[in-house]
């Protein structure tokens, strides 16, 4: 992807000019390679890429024979330039390469899995998943009380938290585990 800028050119035809000057300095090379054009799409000083420089350069590029070319850089031209970046954005001079329609994925059935867990030690039900003040304190839960898991946070190896329609509780916090 050869650079071919034509950078503080004013002409219509820099562009595509320049091209076939690189083009023919880059077939003398060996071993020969294909070529696919980079083109400045930005601006300099008082000098900018034009709408037609870029037209240009696009129509060259399908003249000498190549599969499409490439602007840098396409952030600024966006910004700077939204003329030429419009150019570039409907042109069709290269048109788009067939593709096949894609199959549309069948979605498989997933089997829907109920975890729960067992309260072992009485363990506060919050609002949050920590023991912060703002963390609001719901309930206690009780041992024996079964928890149907609807999310799962851990804050780090020693504060484990599970939540269900009640809130959340500490499956695990500091040296102390509340639920199996």
């Amino acid at each position: 992807m050869p650079q071919v800028y034509w950078e503080q050119d004013f002409r219509d035809e820099a562009g595509e000019l320049q091209l076939e000057i690189s083009y023919n300095q880059f077939s003398a090379l060996s071993p020969q390679l294909s070529y696919f054009p980079t083109g400045p799409a930005y601006k300099v000083g008082k000098w900018k890429t034009s709408p037609e420089q870029v037209r240009r350069f696009i129509l060259k590029s399908k003249e000498l024979g190549f599969e499409g070319c490439n602007f840098w850089v396409w952030y600024q031209t966006e910004r700077d330039l939204p003329e030429v970046f419009e150019v570039i954005r409907a042109d069709q001079t290269f048109g788009k390469p067939e593709q096949p329609p894609e199959d549309e994925p069948e979605d498989p059935e997933l089997p829907v899995v109920k975890i729960q867990l067992k309260v072992i030690s009485r363990v506060r039900v919050r609002e949050m998943p920590n023991t912060s003040i703002f963390s609001k304190e719901i309930r206690f839960r009780e041992a024996g009380e079964v928890v149907d898991v609807l999310d799962l946070q851990i804050n780090n190896k020693r504060s484990v938290w599970v939540k269900d329609k009640d809130g959340w509780s500490a499956i695990v916090h500091g040296d102390y585990q509340y639920m199996d």
